[in-house]
């Protein structure tokens, strides 16, 4: 899987900088999803995402979101998952505000 996440990297396109800020995003949930996020399913990226927003400012969470929700689309294009189970998720809706 690790091995899908750098060709999912080389191929976004994005300039060195966001690429490494892309890889760090993954290997969170990789790590959160003990290197299976091919498992994850609507649920357990919600509350994954929550738990973030109650770390992360919204604008970080945003980014961490959409990189997540264009891996699970890569996922879903080369076969590895059968649908895609960030599709209905916003990353406005795990954003928890700061006190």
């Amino acid at each position: 899987m690790k091995r899908m996440m750098e060709d999912f990297l080389e191929r976004s396109g994005a300039c060195e900088v966001s690429r490494m800020s892309y890889r760090r995003d993954l290997e969170k949930l990789f790590s959160y999803f003990e290197n299976a996020p091919e498992k994850a399913n609507a649920k357990s990226l919600e509350i994954y995402f929550t738990h973030l927003g109650e770390r992360f400012s919204p604008t970080s969470l945003t980014r961490h979101v959409s990189v997540v929700r264009s891996f699970y689309k890569y996922l879903l294009e080369k076969g590895v998952i059968e649908e895609d189970p960030v599709r209905d998720l916003r990353a406005a809706s795990f954003c928890q505000k700061k006190e």
